[in-house]
Formats: structure tokens, sequence, C-alpha cells
């Protein structure tokens, strides 16, 4: 599975780099909104995964245009935030994520939630 990281905290993605390329996954690392945006307009994914609060801007923000820069296909877009109020979770949802784990993320279950999620079994 190719797999987009928008994450501007390095330990966090790392920590999903390695948990993802550990069972085989290809990860590629995006630091801001904006870089992510153009990451997905240039290489196909199949999942990618959200930090909500980003040094550019509001992850949601990003959302639509990353639909608009993958042609609003393929990609499934995952919210990964330490934001995890029920509106927070509500507010990913509505712009287009398709599901939203929580940081901390738990490293013995946070890739089978992965590849559950991409594969729309979650």
């Amino acid at each position: 599975m190719r797999c987009l990281l928008i994450e501007d905290n390095a330990a966090n993605a790392y920590l999903v780099e390695v948990l993802l390329t550990h069972r085989g996954h290809v990860v590629s690392i995006a630091r801001s909104g904006a870089e992510g945006v153009a990451f997905a307009s240039g290489e196909p994914f199949d999942v990618i995964l959200m930090d909500l609060k980003l040094p550019d801007g509001d992850g949601c923000a990003f959302v639509p245009r990353l639909a608009a820069a993958t042609g609003g296909g393929g990609a499934r877009v995952i919210a990964v935030s330490a934001h995890a109020l029920a509106v927070d979770q509500q507010r990913a949802l509505e712009v287009g994520c398709s599901a939203f784990i929580e940081k901390p993320i738990d490293v013995a279950t946070f890739v089978d939630r992965v590849e559950a999620l991409a594969a729309g079994r979650g």
C-alpha cells in the first residue's frame, strides 16, 4: 500500500513511517498541508494520513484540496489527530475524511486499523 503521511511532528512521522514500512508499505512524508497537496497531485496513493494541526493551517481545510489533487478518487483520507473531541471528529468526516484515528496512536493496532480503513473495512 502506498501511504502519504501529512505530519509536521518529526517524532510522530518517524513512528508512523517505521510501523507502516515494517509491514511492507511505502510511505511518503509531507510536513505541511500544501506539501501534502503537491505530493498527492504528483503520485497515486492508496491512503492519506492527515494531521489536523499543521504549520500552514487547519488540516481540515486541506482535505478538499487533496480530493481535487487526486481527481476525487482512489486515496482514502484518514484524520490522525490529538484533537479528538466529538466535534473535531465530526468536522473531519464532514470535510471528506473517511475515518479518524486518535493520537497518541496505539502501536499494537495502528497498522491493522489503517489497512482495514484503506480497504473500506472500517
